[in-house]
């Protein structure tokens, strides 16, 4: 298989911490590439142009981080907790959503030359909300053997927040949130991401 990804995504880091995590990056071919400046040679692999892309060994393609890690975790022999479980997708959709927020405020800022629109500043008020929304669930998180797939996405979420919007005090605001995320991040599976 080959994955698409850029080195600053997180979405690629979700992907490639999700694969580490359940033992199948040997299985995968990692071929960064900029989106912003290889368009073109994206748009042969994947037609909307985004990180990451999964071409799978039959040559089909997997776009977005949450259906790349879905596949990925029935060919790892699991996937999501069972749908009785409603504080997994509780806490998925939450550190999804977060994840959106700080991508989407950082390409704002980036676009507006480092000034927040408003649409910038909602996402970034909401990164802080997400964050106090999560932190109740996160010492029973911290307790459990192997993170799921809630986990991995809050961390890579949240460490792509210390990277490109590191004035939000999340921490602050979820004290028991970030000993999770720092957990998790000195995990094999994001040290080598």
């Amino acid at each position: 298989m080959h994955l698409y990804k850029n080195a600053t995504s997180p979405y690629a880091r979700l992907v490639t911490a999700a694969a580490t995590e359940w033992g199948l990056n040997s299985h995968i071919e990692i071929v960064d590439i900029d989106p912003w400046k290889e368009r073109e040679k994206l748009t042969t692999v994947s037609p909307a142009a985004k990180v990451p892309a999964l071409v799978t060994d039959d040559g089909t393609l997997i776009v977005e981080s949450a259906n790349i890690c879905d596949y990925l975790a029935q060919l790892a022999g699991g996937g999501a907790p069972g749908v009785g479980n409603v504080d997994y997708f509780h806490r998925l959709g939450l550190a999804r959503a977060a994840m959106d927020c700080a991508f989407g405020a950082f390409l704002q800022r980036r676009e507006a030359r480092g000034a927040d629109t408003a649409l910038a500043t909602r996402w970034l008020q909401a990164i802080e909300s997400i964050a106090r929304a999560l932190d109740p669930s996160a010492k029973a998180r911290l307790a459990a053997e192997r993170p799921d797939l809630a986990d991995l996405t809050a961390t890579a979420a949240y460490h792509y927040v210390d990277f490109r919007l590191a004035e939000v005090p999340w921490r602050a605001a979820a004290p028991e949130f970030a000993a999770l995320v720092d957990r998790l991040a000195a995990r094999p599976a994001f040290h080598a991401t």
